[in-house]
């Protein structure tokens, strides 16, 4: 979060990953900013990364739920995250309820300078959305390793509804574990700050907890039967191809 940008969006007010992580801290239902940014100069995600320690500080001073995944694409049409369309990475922070958002909103309003000052030579970004999520197949546990996000933005059909998508990503997920894969669903319905062409849409999203998992999951689905499953899916909804990203846990609120 970046405070003069804060300031704007504060009167109007989608999209952590390492896989499970955002599964494991956000236990079902749970609120989503995403914001696109570009680095300055030579910067990269290590120097984001190394932050972790003045943010944990932060965060603990401010009594805050909020949980940060930085998003690296790695297999992306970026047009699909969104409205702006020049950048390196994603920040996708994530609150258990949006009321818990808007407290840490609050103090971050109030406090943020002190981490600005930091980060404002590190990234800029001119553009944030938001989303309501929910988890609707839990997977493996949390990693610490590198993880993967899977992200496809969907319609529904005619005559269907989200009950419909639901249940089709629930079986899906079901017979992927059954067949090895580690990996989690989830739902992402695009709130404020979305492009227009994300109206009527969410986003599909797998993520997995390490590289290794999702090429475990990857092997299981291309040797295994999953047509019933996918003829569900495919009733349900029309997705876009597949955004692949490469995820790194910044703040995990329950890690520390």
């Amino acid at each position: 979060m970046i405070q003069k940008q804060l300031k704007i969006f504060i009167g109007s007010i989608l999209l952590a990953l390492t896989g499970g992580t955002l599964a494991d801290d956000h236990n079902q239902g749970y609120f989503v900013e995403t914001i696109p940014m570009s680095f300055i100069g030579d910067s990269d995600v290590n120097d984001l990364l190394n932050t972790r320690e003045m943010f944990k500080d932060f965060m603990k001073d401010a009594g805050s739920s909020y949980n940060v995944v930085l998003m690296v694409p790695w297999a992306v049409d970026k047009s699909g995250a969104g409205p702006q369309t020049d950048w390196d990475v994603i920040w996708a922070g994530f609150s258990p309820t949006v009321g818990e958002y808007a407290a840490t909103l609050e103090y971050y309003i109030e406090n943020g300078e002190k981490i600005d000052s930091v980060y404002d030579s590190m990234r800029s970004f001119d553009s944030r959305s938001m989303a309501r999520g929910k988890t609707v197949f839990q997977g493996a546990a949390a990693s610490p390793e590198t993880g993967v996000a899977i992200f496809r933005t969907c319609s529904l059909n005619k005559n269907k509804s989200m009950v419909n998508a639901e249940s089709a990503m629930q079986e899906m997920g079901s017979a992927l574990k059954d067949a090895g894969s580690k990996g989690s669903s989830h739902i992402w319905m695009p709130g404020a700050g979305a492009s227009q062409s994300q109206q009527g849409t969410f986003l599909s999203v797998r993520t997995f907890p390490s590289i290794g998992a999702w090429s475990e999951s990857f092997t299981a689905y291309g040797d295994g039967d999953f047509s019933k499953q996918e003829r569900a899916a495919r009733s349900a909804a029309t997705c876009s191809p597949m955004r692949m990203y490469l995820t790194y846990a910044h703040y995990m609120a329950a890690a520390n």
